[in-house]
């Protein structure tokens, strides 16, 4: 049972791991090592344990919750070897060491805050408790008898009223928590990434209309110069354009060769004197509208030049009968690239942003998550041991779920939030249930302890009642429970005073036969037991007496010896000089052995006809087969005179000595002592024949 139970455990902790919210995982295998801890000696218990860890030390993420497993078992033993009751040594456990330790572990891997955390480990102490009351109802099952329950003292009534009642219905009301918990963390899980893909096309949106207005605005700004031939009214034309929009920092245009000609707003036109020679031709963005003759959105940029700004530069072309004649470019601030006032709205609802170009450099992010502008970006998915089904992120040592949108342009938007946000609804759903299981516990325990009242108090009644303590018509009234528990104590009433009327002639009728089968059982054990021609043990006696002895031998390894003895040519005796010399041999033959084998420990017997039997136990095992030869030799020696004419006898002895091998039972050392005998006889008779097993 323990191999069978423990390779269960390991199949099951192998390949049948369930994952609850986050990806905890529920051992099962769990079941089968607390049912060996219930019914079987704790060293195969141990073992079982041994085999369903053994999975989880193959998969590094399983172990924390595995040793937790581990430390659960060693606790629960310890305290059913204290008399604690099982169910209330895993509640014990489960609630003062178990829900810390998990929820420390759910912490430590997925950063959830303190409800998020206890939710997820209270999940798993609920999974370990459905766990135990299966292994229990295994166990009321199964036919076993438990040490534990040879060390605990008998439970009341209503204490065993009360485990069946909690089991019953708290088992299927557990499941359908977990169910509960499963599912409707997935839901919300789904819900949160639905969430954050709409939170990410809004900004997606948002700054999509923004750079395409800008874009269009600027092409419209290089139309109207190459439309306006006075060139003194360039400048007016673009300050008007640089004044129009909010998001525009800066704007300059350029000739074919990267010079900068003009610059707006008013503040940045004043300082274009100043820096004669400016020239923007290294740039990329203008590299690219000059090949393509398109507009070109650049990417985020450290400022510098007229100036010192984090901005993404948006161009137009300008080209004039065919030839590209410079570029319009206008500066946008980094901060200004996305709409705050809906980025506002979606971080209301704990969602954070992080927008890159397409190099990886940071062109916003929230305030929350204390990354910098311009920063490189790499996404380091992290390592945690648990997990939910949306992607993870680590920023800042803090796991983030996250969804990501790669755009036309090949910038990124990222939106995240903290794992917490899948439970904030079914936690809080959560905490009502724990109210009303608590209140079932209550409801439970005042329901069985009423109805083993109810039960115990008649039967209470009739136990004062047989000792002497209760009249009959004290009893009837509170039998009346159930029609049975009346029948039984009317018929109590009627079997005590029948019995009380059969007493006293008994007593009497038992003393006076007691006397005689004393005598008669005396007699009848030793003529039971004792052969009536040699007074050696019959062969009843001597398979019961070596029945035991064997069997000590068995348990402590001691070594032993059985051993036939058959008189060779005994028929030849009979015939010769009739049946009562051949009585007369066997007896003398008895007397001998019997004289040799004196110990305590030795037992001999006449095994039927001429065949004796002798069953050797000590520690000098091996002087048995010398000492066999001693009597067959003293057998050979001796003469017997039946009318003054001697006859001369000799046996040959068949043993097996039994050093190593326990395995055979009585019937198979007699059959092994059987065959060395049949091998003297093959040989010519009068020897000793052994073999050591």
């Amino acid at each position: 049972m323990g191999a069978v139970l423990g390779t269960l455990a390991f199949i099951v902790n192998g390949f049948l791991v369930a994952n609850m919210a986050g990806g905890v995982p529920i051992y099962f295998g769990s079941i089968f090592v607390l049912l060996c801890l219930l019914a079987l000696p704790f060293r195969v218990a141990f073992l079982a344990l041994c085999a369903s860890m053994l999975p989880l030390l193959i998969y590094d993420s399983y172990m924390p919750l595995g040793w937790l497993h581990c430390l659960q078992f060693f606790v629960v033993a310890l305290l059913l070897y204290w008399g604690v009751r099982f169910l209330t040594a895993i509640l014990f456990f489960w609630l003062l060491i178990g829900l810390p330790i998990s929820s420390f572990i759910v912490v430590t891997n997925l950063s959830l805050n303190f409800q998020a955390s206890v939710f997820m480990a209270l999940s798993f102490v609920i999974s370990a408790y459905v766990c135990a009351m299966l292994a229990l109802i295994v166990y009321w099952l199964l036919p076993v008898n438990s040490r534990f329950n040879q060390i605990q003292a008998l439970p009341k009534f209503s204490a065993v009223v009360f485990e069946f009642n909690l089991v019953s219905v708290m088992l299927p009301v557990f499941m359908v928590v977990l169910f509960f918990i499963d599912r409707s963390t997935y839901d919300s899980e789904v819900l949160v990434s639905v969430e954050l893909n709409n939170a990410i096309e809004q900004v997606n949106t948002s700054s999509t209309r923004l750079l395409d207005n800008k874009v269009h605005a600027l092409t419209s700004t290089a139309t109207l110069l190459i439309n306006e031939k006075n060139t003194q009214n360039h400048a007016q034309i673009l300050d008007t354009v640089a004044n129009a929009s909010s998001n525009i920092e800066s704007m300059v245009v350029s000739d074919k060769d990267g010079n900068i000609l003009l610059a707006a707003p008013a503040e940045y036109a004043a300082k274009l004197p100043a820096l004669s020679g400016l020239n923007i031709s290294y740039r990329n963005y203008f590299q690219q509208t000059k090949q393509s003759s398109k507009p070109v959105i650049s990417k985020a940029i450290k400022g510098k030049g007229l100036g010192s700004l984090d901005i993404v530069a948006i161009t137009a072309p300008i080209v004039i009968d065919g030839d590209f004649a410079g570029i319009v470019q206008a500066a946008i601030k980094l901060e200004l690239l996305v709409d705050r006032s809906v980025i506002d709205v979606i971080q209301s609802g704990q969602i954070s942003f992080i927008v890159t170009d397409a190099l990886g450099s940071i062109v916003y992010s929230s305030a929350l998550l204390g990354l910098n502008q311009l920063d490189y970006f790499g996404k380091n998915n992290g390592s945690v041991a648990y997990g939910f089904s949306l992607p993870q992120i680590t920023i800042s040592g803090q796991n983030y779920l996250y969804r990501e949108f790669s755009t036309g342009a090949g910038w990124k938007i990222y939106a995240l939030t903290e794992p917490s946000q899948i439970f904030k609804d079914t936690s809080t759903y959560f905490t009502f249930m724990i109210i009303i299981f608590l209140i079932s516990i209550i409801f439970i325990g005042i329901l069985s302890k009423g109805l083993a009242s109810n039960i115990v108090r008649p039967l209470r009644n009739l136990e004062a009642f047989i000792k002497g303590k209760k009249r009959p018509e004290n009893l009837i009234a509170e039998a009346r429970v159930s029609q049975e528990m009346l029948n039984v104590t009317m018929n109590v009433i009627k079997t005590q005073k029948l019995t009380m009327d059969f007493q006293s002639e008994l007593k009497q009728q038992v003393e006076e036969k007691t006397k005689e089968l004393q005598v008669v059982n005396a007699t009848l054990l030793r003529v039971s037991r004792t052969d009536a021609l040699t007074g050696l043990f019959n062969r009843g006696a001597f398979d019961s007496l070596v029945k035991d002895a064997y069997m000590y031998c068995r348990r402590n390894r001691l070594a032993c010896t059985l051993t036939l003895i058959d008189i060779d040519f005994f028929k030849s005796v009979n015939d010769s000089y009739g049946h009562n010399a051949g009585d007369q041999c066997l007896i003398n033959v008895a007397n001998i052995i019997a004289d040799m084998c004196r110990r305590d420990t030795d037992i001999v017997a006449r095994y039927g006809g001429e065949e004796f039997v002798l069953f050797f136990a000590s520690d000098e095992s091996e002087k048995h087969i010398q000492h066999i030869e001693l009597i067959r030799a003293a057998i050979a020696k001796y003469q017997t005179t039946w009318d003054d004419l001697p006859i001369k006898l000799t046996v040959s002895c068949g043993a097996v000595r039994v050093e190593h091998d326990f395995s055979k039972d009585l019937i198979g050392l007699i059959s092994l002592a059987d065959e060395q005998l049949y091998l003297g006889k093959h040989r010519g008779k009068n020897q000793v024949n052994a073999t050591i097993i």
